[in-house]
C-alpha cells in the first residue's frame, strides 16, 4: 500500500513538472508572437510614414491620427495638441475613417 501511495505522489510529481514545462512553453510562444505583431506593426508605420512623406500626404495622415490617438504622449509625437479629457465626440470615428481612405 505504502508503495503504491508513492508511486502515485512521484507521478503527481512529474504532472505537475509537465504542466509547468506546459505552461512555460505557451508562454514563451504567447511572447514571441506578441513581438512579431509589434515588429509587424513598426514595419507597417515605417512604410505608410515614408509613403506620405514621398507622395505628400502626411498633413492628411496627421489629419488621420487626430480622431485616432487619445494619449497626449502619442499625439505629441505628431504635433497634435492634448486631447481634452471630458468631451466624447461621436462622429470622430466617421471622420477618422474618411481620413483613413483618403491617405490609403
Amino acid at each position: 500500500m505504502n508503495q503504491k501511495l508513492d508511486k502515485l505522489a512521484a507521478l503527481e510529481r512529474k504532472q505537475q513538472q509537465l504542466q509547468a514545462q506546459i505552461q512555460n512553453l505557451k508562454a514563451r510562444e504567447r511572447s514571441k508572437a506578441e513581438k512579431e505583431e509589434t515588429r509587424r506593426k513598426i514595419l507597417v508605420g515605417a512604410y505608410t510614414l515614408d509613403g506620405a512623406r514621398e507622395n505628400g500626404t502626411y498633413e492628411k495622415l496627421v489629419a488621420a491620427l487626430e480622431g485616432y490617438l487619445t494619449r497626449d504622449s502619442d499625439r505629441k509625437l505628431f504635433g497634435l495638441a492634448d486631447k481634452p479629457k471630458s468631451t466624447t465626440n461621436v462622429g470622430a470615428k466617421a471622420n477618422e475613417s474618411e481620413a483613413h481612405d483618403a491617405v490609403v
